[in-house]
C-alpha cells in the first residue's frame, strides 16, 4: 500500500502497542518526506487511570534482543528522556532478574541473571509508561491522532470494492479505514470475530496480584531493590515482586488450578467483602511457604488494585 493511500489508520486497543504505533506514525513518517495518516485509536476502557492494575514494572532493554530502549529513542528523544526519568530503583545494574526455590524462597534469591551494565536498560510501571504515552498523543491535534475511550470494537470486515476495512463498536457505531491495527489484547473482541476457529487455552495456572505501599520509616525489601525477583516454593505455589518507585511494590502469588475462576477480576469493581476474601485466600495459599514478612506486604495491600489472571 502506498502512502498515497494511507490516509486513515485505525488502531483497536489504546495499550503500549498501541499508542508507541500511532507515535510513530506521527514522528517517524515525516523524517522520511511522507505524510502521516490520520489515526483513530479505539480503547474500550473508560479513562486512563482505570489501568491503574498495571501495577507492574516491565524492562526497557537496550540489548540488541529488546531493542526497546532504541526504538524510543527512534521516536522522540525528549520522550525517552522523561520516559527514562520515571524507572524504579534500580540497585545494582548487573541483574537483570532473580530466582530463587525452596520452602520460603520469597526474600532469599539463589540465583541471578546477569546482564551488562554497559547497556541502557531500565524498568518501568507499566500505568506510568502507558500514561506518558496518552500524553504524548496530545501534542497532535486530533485531526491528526485521535484516542476515544470506552469505545469496543467488536468486529472487522474487508470491504474488497472499496479496498477499506470496516469496522464496528459495541455501542452501534462503525467506521473504515485504509489499514487496521489489532492492539487490544488477549482477549481481542476483533480476533474472536475474525479467527473464531482460534481459542485460548486455560494453562491451569492462576495469579492473584496486588501493589503495595510501604509505610513511611519502612523500606523496600532488600532484595528487589536490585531487580525483580521469581520464585517457587517446595509447595508449587510461584512468587513475583518487583518495584515501581520508591515506596511501592507489585506482588503476584501464582498457584495451580484445574478450574478457570469466575469473576471479578479486578479489585475495583470487587464488593469489599470479595476484596477481604481475595486476601485471605492469598495468606491462605501462602501460610507455610511464603515468610510473615511478605504475607504482612499482602496484608496492607492497595484492595483496588487486586487482580486475578488466568
Amino acid at each position: 500500500m502506498s502512502s498515497a493511500k494511507l490516509e486513515h489508520v485505525i488502531i483497536v486497543g489504546g495499550g503500549l502497542g498501541g499508542l508507541a504505533t500511532a507515535l510513530s506514525f506521527h514522528y517517524l513518517f515525516p523524517r522520511h518526506n511522507l505524510t502521516a495518516p490520520r489515526i483513530t485509536i479505539y480503547e474500550r476502557e473508560p479513562t486512563e487511570s482505570s489501568r491503574i492494575n498495571e501495577g507492574y514494572t516491565m524492562a526497557i532493554r537496550g540489548d540488541r534482543v529488546g531493542g526497546a530502549v532504541q526504538a524510543l529513542k527512534t521516536i522522540n528523544q525528549d520522550l525517552y528522556n522523561d520516559i527514562r526519568s520515571m524507572a524504579a530503583p534500580e540497585g545494582d545494574k548487573n541483574v537483570a532478574m532473580q530466582f530463587s526455590f525452596g520452602v520460603n524462597c520469597d526474600l532469599n534469591p539463589a540465583l541471578k541473571l546477569n546482564t551488562s551494565a554497559g547497556e541502557d536498560s531500565f524498568r518501568i510501571a507499566r500505568f506510568k509508561l502507558r500514561n506518558r504515552l496518552v500524553k504524548e498523543l496530545k501534542h497532535f491535534d486530533e485531526s491528526k491522532i485521535k484516542l476515544e475511550w470506552n469505545s469496543h470494537v467488536i468486529k472487522a470486515d474487508y470491504n474488497k470494492e472499496k479496498n477499506k476495512v470496516n469496522v464496528e463498536l459495541k455501542d452501534g457505531r462503525t467506521n473504515e479505514c485504509d489499514l487496521l491495527i489489532v492492539a487490544d489484547g488477549a482477549h481481542s473482541s476483533v480476533r474472536r470475530y475474525m479467527c473464531s476457529e482460534e481459542k485460548l487455552n486455560f494453562q491451569k495456572c492462576i495469579s492473584l496480584s496486588c501493589v503495595t505501599t510501604i509505610d513511611d520509616g519502612e523500606s523496600l525489601p532488600s532484595p528487589i531493590k536490585t531487580s525483580p525477583l521469581v520464585g517457587i516454593t517446595g509447595k508449587g505455589i510461584g512468587i513475583f515482586m518487583a518495584t515501581i518507585d520508591e515506596k511501592s511494590f507489585f506482588w503476584g502469588v501464582i498457584y495451580p488450578s484445574n478450574e478457570e475462576r469466575p469473576p471479578p477480576y479486578k479489585g475495583s469493581v470487587m464488593t469489599k467483602d470479595e476484596q477481604e476474601e481475595f486476601v485471605n485466600e492469598v495468606l491462605t495459599r501462602t501460610n507455610g511457604c511464603l515468610s510473615n514478612e511478605f504475607r504482612s506486604f499482602v496484608r496492607k495491600c492497595d484492595r483496588e488494585r487486586l487482580c486475578i489472571v488466568y
